[in-house]
Parts: C-alpha cells; structure tokens; sequence
C-alpha cells in the first residue's frame, strides 16, 4: 500500500485581540505569535464577530482579516509596523486573508467565517479592519478568533 498525506490538526488556540466596540474603519492587531516549527506553515483561522448592539450595520459590508508577517529579529521588521502586542493598527500593506460579510442591517447579529492560510512564516499574527458602517458590538465575549496549526503526515 502506498503511503499518504494526512492532515494533522494541532490544537486550537485563541489570538489575543480586542475586537469589542472597534470602531468602523479602525484596525486591530493580535499579539503577534512565534512559530517554533517549520513544518507549521499551514494555519486554519477560525473568526465569529458580532455586529453592533445599538446600531445597523451597513447591508453588504465587510469585517476584513489580515496576515501580519514579521522576521523576529533584531530589528524586528513586520508588516504595517506591527507591534508585539493587541494594539490598533493601521493596514497599508498587510496580505489580506478573507472578509466577513454583513448580509443584513439586524443588530447583534453573530456571522462566522474560516481562512486557511499558507506559509505564515516564523513570526505572525493577524490585523482585522471593521467596515460595517458602525462599531462592533461592546462584549468582548461575542467575539472570538481562533487559529490552528495543519502539519502533514505521512502515514
């Protein structure tokens, strides 16, 4: 029998971001994350944002994510100026990664969406603009992204 490629799925993680009330057309960072292992270049992000509690949201806009990249050295160089740490940011040059969609203009609406990401290199993290129209909603519960790493294995 020939071998195969499986996928291998480490386990999952939560970034470090505050998306909680970020205001329509700001940015967000996640604390940027050191990637020990080579073979981790492939990362599933996993994202749930939930839409203003007190106001619409703009039909048809987007929440945006963003690969941040960097060298973790000394300099350490990385995309847009990243710092180490959840701060706002704004996104100039980032590698976009996908959008969330607002389908409708209903507060407190939960949306969902997964990215798969390639070779995300040693040092990286993510940066996510609000474009909805409004600021997101308020509890920092009702935002959650997640990512985890896919190592092949041959078996």
């Amino acid at each position: 029998m020939a071998n195969e490629i499986k996928s291998k799925w480490a386990a999952k993680a939560d970034f470090t971001i505050t998306l909680a009330s970020l205001g329509n057309a700001a940015g967000r960072q996640s604390t940027m994350l050191a990637n020990a292992s080579p073979s981790n270049a492939r990362v599933k992000i996993s994202a749930k944002i939930t839409t203003n509690n007190g106001s619409n949201p703009t039909q048809y806009s987007t929440v945006d994510f963003y690969l941040l990249r960097g060298n973790a050295g000394s300099p350490t160089v990385v995309t847009d100026g990243a710092g180490a740490s959840d701060a706002a940011i704004t996104v100039a040059n980032a590698t976009p990664v996908g959008s969330i969609l607002i389908t409708t203009t209903n507060q407190s609406t939960a949306y969902q969406a997964d990215f798969m990401v390639e070779d995300v290199g040693i040092y990286w993290g993510i940066a996510v603009v609000n474009r909805t129209g409004q600021a997101l909603h308020s509890t920092a519960g009702n935002h959650v992204v997640t990512y985890e790493y896919m190592n092949p294995e041959v078996q």
